[in-house]
């Protein structure tokens, strides 16, 4: 039984954004300052591995399994399962990547099935980041606008036509909401639970503005070894992926952009949403607002 097997040198920790544009791009960058943690793959922060997107699809297929089974059908329970899949997860990165013993670290851009992290991975640890929803929105949507070198003509005037509409807007600010709540239900689940220490929620504000402590908060959530010199290279760590500022250097937004952007006075990554119209303020006031309070980004819906 997996239960039975001696403590695994390997040492896993998933972060999990709400949605894109949360800021996963940043806290890897932050986690590749530590020389004690390995990225997957090694030495590359950006790539994702969406491990829990598809586990309808494997509990689908677990359920077919037992209803062919001839015998009792008591013998198989999906949980047990969840543990050995999780198990030939992490096997499987180990192996493709050539991973050594010691602490590993992985992303990805979505909380869909979070309900199910523990049951695949009940010794790692997990880290939930959520991004002022304003934010959030606000990013998506210019994302959603910048030019891309495959899109089509009809591509750009359907977009532009959505943004016109306020409909990019709608759906980004939904998904927030839906992903703020997901989060918060994990929350009650598990917060009382022998899991409530593996977990931590953040959110990327805090990281960005205080990265020196709240870097060390995570190290220390980890048990990975820190120093000043880490810490000191955490606070130069760069943005990856803006919305806004692409591979030039200036805000063009042109996609794809990997190329990071340097922590100065001109790049300002929060408060984009204060632009807004009073229009697109109460429409995300009515889609996601209270959602907004839950993360303690406001205090009450009187904002503006």
């Amino acid at each position: 039984m997996l239960t039975d097997k001696l403590p695994s040198p390997y040492r896993f920790t998933f972060l999990h954004g709400a949605r894109v544009r949360s800021g996963s791009n940043y806290l890897g960058m932050v986690m590749s300052c530590n020389p004690h943690i390995q990225s997957v793959p090694p030495g590359k922060t950006t790539d994702e591995f969406p491990l829990l997107i598809d586990m309808d699809a494997w509990t689908n297929a677990f359920g077919q399994f037992v209803r062919r089974w001839k015998g009792d059908s008591g013998l198989f329970e999906l949980r047990p399962f969840l543990r050995h899949l999780g198990s030939a997860w992490s096997g499987y990165l180990i192996d493709t990547f050539s991973l050594q013993p010691g602490h590993v670290f992985l992303k990805y851009s979505n909380v869909h099935n979070i309900e199910m992290f523990f049951d695949l991975f009940p010794d790692a640890k997990l880290i939930l980041l959520v991004r002022d929803g304003r934010d959030n929105v606000a990013s998506s949507v210019r994302a959603g606008l910048a030019p891309r070198a495959h899109k089509t003509l009809a591509d750009s005037a359907k977009m532009k036509v959505n943004n016109l509409l306020q409909r990019d807007f709608i759906t980004a600010a939904r998904d927030w909401s839906a992903a703020v709540k997901k989060i918060a239900s994990f929350d009650e689940q598990f917060k009382t639970s022998r899991f409530a220490s593996q977990y931590m929620i953040l959110r990327y504000e805090d990281i960005y503005q205080n990265p020196r402590p709240m870097a060390e908060r995570v190290f220390a959530f980890m048990e990975v070894p820190c120093d000043g010199a880490i810490l000191d290279a955490v606070e130069k760590a760069e943005v990856m992926g803006s919305s806004f500022y692409g591979k030039t250097g200036q805000e063009d937004a042109k996609k794809p952009n990997w190329v990071a952007t340097p922590r100065t006075e001109a790049f300002q990554p929060l408060g984009r949403w204060k632009s807004w119209s009073a229009r697109q303020r109460n429409l995300f006031k009515r889609i996601a607002g209270r959602e907004l309070i839950r993360m303690g980004y406001e205090k009450s819906l009187d904002w503006a």
